[in-house]
């Protein structure tokens, strides 16, 4: 395709909703699948640039992962799905005793985003069938996504953002990488300064490092302890305990 009718199909595609575009792809539409990839490309392809993916992959393999990206975005765009498709879920489930290894979901079952989002998101059909299967079935870890956090929701349930991890490993254990922190600026984070174990909020990210320093991500952190010498301190990833869901 040159580039004159790429841009026109581009063009094209700004104008109809997003929401109707993926629906329309997800049902086979062939023509609004390819015309969403062609939007969404462009954007997907940045994260081709992040430097852990140029140092530890070929060219073939970034692309490989930019298109599986985008597959699995339209197939997990999040849609309410209906009541026979939740009975259908739970039907399957039942049939392996109710146990799996691991549950990959787009958000978070109804109390637990509850609690890491104190309130702010209201619930609906599929955080309450999520609910049911937390309860209800037994898993090694859950993983989920949708709230731009890493953070361990519980021992066995994880939020994954910015961070690769292998199935079983939760943030708190994921290894350091340059370039991907694990926090974010603002996140509420309990971190260990000498033998005390402070609370802070992130004001600074540094991916990769400092200037003195360049071993891993560094953030500076304003201590919620206002009487301290020092109320804002410079630490490494590993200083960091784990992010708190308390307030600042």
């Amino acid at each position: 395709m040159n580039n004159k009718k790429s841009n026109e199909t581009t063009l094209k595609a700004l104008q109809i909703p997003l929401n109707l575009l993926i629906i329309q792809a997800r049902q086979g539409n062939e023509a609004a699948a390819e015309t969403f990839c062609q939007w969404a490309t462009p954007i997907v392809r940045q994260f081709g640039t992040i430097p852990y993916f140029v140092k530890n992959l070929d060219r073939s393999e970034i692309q490989s992962l930019l298109n599986l990206t985008l597959t699995e975005f339209l197939m997990e765009y999040p849609e309410i799905p209906s009541e026979e498709e939740m009975r259908n879920g739970f039907q399957n489930l039942a049939k392996h005793d109710n146990k799996v290894d691991y549950i990959v979901t787009h958000c978070l079952p109804t109390n637990l985003q509850y609690v890491v989002k104190k309130g702010t998101y209201h619930a609906d059909a599929i955080t309450h069938c999520l609910e049911a299967v937390i309860q209800g079935v037994e898993f090694k870890h859950w993983y989920c996504g949708h709230y731009h956090y890493n953070i361990d929701a519980s021992d066995i349930v994880t939020i994954v953002f910015s961070r690769i991890l292998k199935l079983g490993d939760n943030i708190a254990e994921a290894e350091t990488m340059m370039g991907v922190p694990k926090y974010l600026k603002g996140d509420a984070v309990l971190i260990q300064l000498g033998e005390e174990i402070l609370l802070g909020k992130i004001t600074q990210v540094m991916p990769y490092g400092t200037l003195r320093k360049h071993d891993a991500p560094y953030y500076d952190i304003e201590l919620y302890d206002k009487s301290r010498d020092e109320p804002v301190v410079t630490i490494k990833e590993t200083q960091i305990i784990e992010k708190s869901l308390a307030d600042f």
